[in-house]
């Protein structure tokens, strides 16, 4: 028994010509009887999990073969010392020895009934290894019988089948139930790789609040937030700006082409700049989004309102969130 078997662990071997054996059945229920079939070598060779059967299955069988092997040139071992030594052995050694390569031979022999014969362990380990899956198959049909009213279930692997309705034969309903499971989920929708750069502080008041660093760092931190956009890891931004043909430069200074070299180089999809100024209570955010492919401005964001101290905290929010919601529009993103 070298290969994993049918479901039901053997062979039937009868020929059935379904029709006929309904006719026989069906005066004993007294009504029309409702009857299906599958074939379970059919569904043991569809299933998208047999390769960790067969791979618990070959792992075993080949732990017995070497170990069947070793025994083997143990006694090949054995008689070939016999032989050489035949000469040189006294009449009591050599029966000792001929008496240790008999019972080398006898393990042997015994260890091969035990593994591969009439329910031995390659049987048993074959019918432990078929048996999730045979109960998976016996679920799937116990519900098909409660569900659709079948009777009768009959499986005509290795069966002489002279005439079946193809109506009748539920294997490929059993398989696509089974294969469930192995289904490949669907591609999860590559997300934008983005990066906010410092916003130009326009005004005085701005700069020694540090907004520009303020609002990138916020609107980093909610757009990452998005299923469809991400930031890459401050450390890779921190390589590509050192590695960037930049000069020494402040973030808020960057030109456009030094954006865009920086951003190649963190192999970004979008940037965004942009500058905020403060006068008196009010400020004012004006944000460029920007396609990295080919250094396009895909579109303008905006934002404007009074910002006061003891409120600052909620009036940016406010601004962020007008800010969010343009920039989602613009890139065709769903509201979060």
């Amino acid at each position: 028994m070298d290969d994993l078997s049918s479901l039901k662990g053997g062979k039937m071997k009868c020929k059935i010509l379904i029709l006929l054996l309904v006719s026989l059945i069906a005066p004993i229920y007294g009504k029309e009887l409702k009857i299906g079939y599958i074939d379970s070598q059919r569904i043991l060779e569809g299933y998208k999990g047999r390769q960790e059967l067969e791979r618990a299955w070959q792992k075993k069988l080949n732990e017995w073969k070497e170990k069947a092997m070793s025994m083997r040139e143990k006694i090949e071992k054995k008689a070939q010392e016999i032989e050489a030594q035949r000469l040189l052995l006294s009449e009591e050694a050599l029966r000792e020895k001929q008496q240790e390569l008999q019972e080398l031979q006898v393990q042997y022999e015994e260890f091969i009934q035990q593994i591969w014969g009439p329910g031995g362990e390659a049987y048993r380990e074959n019918q432990e290894i078929m048996r999730p899956l045979t109960e998976k198959v016996n679920a799937i049909l116990e519900r098909l019988s409660k569900e659709e009213g079948y009777d009768i279930i009959f499986d005509v692997a290795n069966m002489g089948i002279v005439f079946a309705k193809p109506e009748m034969d539920l294997t490929e309903r059993v398989l696509e139930e089974l294969n469930r499971e192995y289904a490949k989920p669907e591609k999860e929708e590559k997300k934008l790789l983005f990066w906010v750069f410092k916003l130009k502080e326009l005004t005085q008041s701005a700069k020694e609040k540090d907004y520009g660093t303020e609002i990138k760092n916020h609107l980093i931190a909610i757009l990452g937030a998005h299923s469809g956009l991400e930031a890459p890891d401050r450390r890779d931004m921190s390589y590509a700006i050192t590695t960037a043909p930049i000069g020494d430069k402040k973030e808020e200074d960057y030109t456009l082409d030094d954006i865009l070299s920086i951003a190649r180089i963190a192999k970004l999809n979008i940037v965004i700049r942009g500058e905020i100024k403060e006068e008196g209570n009010l400020v004012e955010i004006t944000l460029e989004i920007i396609s990295v492919e080919d250094g396009s401005k895909i579109g303008e964001a905006t934002a404007k309102g009074e910002v006061h101290p003891e409120t600052k905290h909620e009036d940016l929010e406010r601004l962020e969130a007008d800010l969010i919601a343009q920039i989602n529009k613009l890139l065709k993103l769903p509201e979060k």
